[in-house]
């Protein structure tokens, strides 16, 4: 299963939440398998509020989809992968 697999099936994640996500995966450098995105950033191009994004990257991060990882002044997104078997997205 894909994250955007995953983030699609998963009941416990908001629309907007799944929007984010996607926005940040499509936004992943496939060499280092992160994503550098601001909450503003992904805001303007999802159009929706700045403090709407930053609770859907908090959700993301809690249900281990991705990490923060703050490099110098800025934050990145790393894509967290798991092995099929181990990624559960109905619990």
């Amino acid at each position: 299963m894909t994250s955007f697999e995953g983030l699609a099936r998963d009941k416990h994640l908001s629309l907007s939440a799944r929007l984010v996500g996607a926005e940040i995966l499509r936004n992943v450098d496939p060499v280092t398998g992160r994503a550098r995105i601001t909450a503003e950033q992904l805001a303007d191009t999802l159009h929706i509020g700045v403090g709407t994004v930053r609770k859907a990257t908090s959700i993301l991060v809690d249900r281990s989809y991705f990490r923060k990882v703050k490099v110098g002044r800025n934050i990145e997104f790393v894509v967290v992968v798991y092995p099929a078997e181990k990624l559960d997205v109905n619990s």
